[in-house]
């Protein structure tokens, strides 16, 4: 089993390797870069996307909410999930479903202090009943993943697509691991 104070050194070393992976980087130290996001990766998945993108550059200005509306938003709606109180999708509403007497609730949004994407998703089978995704088995401390440019926010989206529908969607539905 493992302790919080465990998980808690393994985020803020997986984050100090993000920030020594970004200065080597600027220094133009490419190899070094690489090297210290896979360790940060190895010990939190949240920084997986970013792993694989350390030294590529993208001049586009970062738009997460119009890609999480063109790549995860339809998968989201095909699985049953609408806006609650209803209307169109933006940042800060909840997505929930009905299956039977429980509710399925999703939330999204980036991280207070940015450059993170995340969700938090639990299902309610009475207002004192709720179970909340266990992230730490996908080796993410906090269902967040970063990005620092758009290629990488597509990457973003695209690994939540996966996760939605390999590990989440089936949770939602009852299968436990």
């Amino acid at each position: 089993m493992i302790g919080l104070h465990e998980i808690d050194e393994k985020k803020s070393r997986s984050y100090e390797l993000s920030v020594y992976s970004d200065q080597a980087a600027a220094a133009g130290d490419l190899e070094r870069a690489r090297e210290l996001m896979r360790e940060a990766a190895s010990l939190n998945a949240t920084y997986s996307v970013r792993a694989a993108f350390v030294g590529s550059t993208d001049p586009r200005k970062v738009r997460l909410s119009p890609t999480i509306r063109k790549v995860l938003l339809p998968t989201i709606l095909d699985a049953g999930f609408a806006s609650v109180p209803g209307g169109p999708w933006k940042e800060g509403v909840v997505l929930e479903r009905k299956r039977g007497r429980v509710t399925h609730s999703l939330y999204m949004g980036r991280s207070r202090f940015g450059g993170r994407f995340g969700m938090d998703v639990a299902r309610f089978t009475s207002e004192a009943d709720v179970e909340r995704f266990d992230w730490h088995r996908l080796n993410m401390r906090d269902g967040e993943l970063a990005f620092r440019t758009q290629e990488e926010v597509e990457a973003v989206c695209a690994r939540w697509k996966e996760i939605l529908e390999s590990e989440v969607f089936p949770w939602l539905d009852g299968e436990r691991p």
